[in-house]
């Protein structure tokens, strides 16, 4: 039921943050917000995203798993932004490029549906 699942996302959320305390990597703390996002909690998963860049600001994959987030979120402009400045870092990433037409098509698309 929907309360299991609430109290699930929580422990889970409550375990990730307390190894990413211990551990304190950029690393985890990416992963951590991936795991966030990909439940839905993305509050919590931006501001993970936005710790592991703190430390990391020029890592590609945080800033791209960090725009991927946005994508979810439907945050179009905020997550092609991130997939530009992931590009320019490391410009031969096949999957910045995917994600970056992917956010390119949903903004065309909503547009469309805009003008009726």
């Amino acid at each position: 039921d929907a309360e299991t699942d609430r109290l699930s996302r929580e422990a889970l959320e409550e375990t990730y943050k307390s190894f990413a305390k211990l551990k304190g990597s950029a690393a985890t703390h990416s992963d951590l917000g991936n795991t966030l996002a990909m439940n839905g909690d993305f509050g919590a998963a931006d501001r993970e995203f936005q710790l592991a860049l703190a430390m990391e600001p020029r890592n590609p994959d945080y800033i791209t798993n960090y725009g991927i987030s946005k994508l979810l979120q439907e945050d179009y402009t905020h997550a092609i932004e991130l997939f530009r400045e992931a590009a320019v870092i490391n410009p031969d990433d096949e999957r910045v490029e995917a994600a970056m037409e992917h956010a390119r098509a949903a903004i065309a698309a909503t547009a469309a549906d805009a003008r009726g």
